[in-house]
C-alpha cells in the first residue's frame, strides 16, 4: 500500500541524512574488525567446539536450569525482608552479646 512506501522512504531518507563520514568509517572498522575475529575463529576451530558446548548445554538442559534457579532466586529475593545494613545494622550485631 502507498503509505507503507512512503513511511519506508522517509525511513530511507532519515537514514542517509544520520549517515555522516564518522558513522560510516565506524561502522566499517565495526564490520572489519567482526569479519577478523570470525576468521580467526573459524581457522582455529573455536566455533566447532562452539557448537559441541552448544549441543551439550541443550541435551544436559544447563541453560534451563540456570533459568528456572535464575527466576526461584528472584522471587525469594522479592519475599525476603529487606536487610538490615549501614551503620545502625553494623552498630545492633555489635551490641549481641554472641557476637
Amino acid at each position: 500500500d502507498l503509505e507503507r512506501i512512503v513511511h519506508l522512504a522517509r525511513l530511507v531518507g532519515a537514514a542517509q541524512d544520520s549517515m555522516s563520514d564518522e558513522i560510516v568509517t565506524r561502522l566499517a572498522g565495526m564490520a572489519s574488525n567482526a569479519m577478523c575475529l570470525l576468521d580467526r575463529a573459524t581457522r582455529t576451530g573455536v566455533m566447532e567446539r562452539m557448537v559441541t558446548v552448544a549441543e551439550k548445554m541443550d541435551q544436559e538442559h544447563i541453560l534451563t536450569d540456570f533459568l528456572r534457579c535464575l527466576a526461584g532466586a528472584t522471587e525469594e529475593a522479592a519475599h525476603a525482608p529487606l536487610p538490615k545494613g549501614g551503620l545502625t545494622g553494623l552498630w545492633e550485631l555489635i551490641k549481641q552479646p554472641e557476637t
